[in-house]
């Protein structure tokens, strides 16, 4: 058909974005596996004591600092 030539158009693609993206898969799966999110969530919900206002508050400004960390 020849509407797509993928050789073509990844030529220029950084291959720094798609090593990222399998890293970041894999720690996903890594997290996943080791029920790492759930233990974070059990975490901030003793923390809060329950408290849903506190929660969207904490969460969003931990994933800021996060980001801070992790752009730097």
């Amino acid at each position: 058909m020849g509407l797509f030539d993928a050789d073509l158009d990844f030529m220029e693609f950084p291959s720094e974005i798609i090593i990222l993206i399998i890293v970041l898969s894999l720690f996903t799966e890594v997290f996943k596996r080791l029920s790492l999110i759930d233990y974070i969530g059990h975490y901030f919900i003793k923390l809060t004591k329950g408290n849903r206002t506190l929660i969207m508050i904490t969460i969003p400004l931990l994933m800021y600092l996060t980001s801070l960390f992790m752009n730097n």
